[in-house]
């Protein structure tokens, strides 16, 4: 399931506006959409 939801979520482009002036330097200092981050399954250890 995970790597279903990665393939979708890469058809994802970045937005042309955002709702707040905050949505948008969120978006940006977080590197987003952080694909690797997001869709990493944590090893046990």
């Amino acid at each position: 399931m995970v790597g279903s939801a990665k393939i979708w979520s890469q058809t994802h482009v970045d937005p042309l506006w955002f709702d707040t002036p905050n949505g948008e330097k969120y978006w940006t200092e977080k590197n987003m959409p952080d694909y690797e981050r997001t869709f990493t399954i944590p090893q046990a250890k």
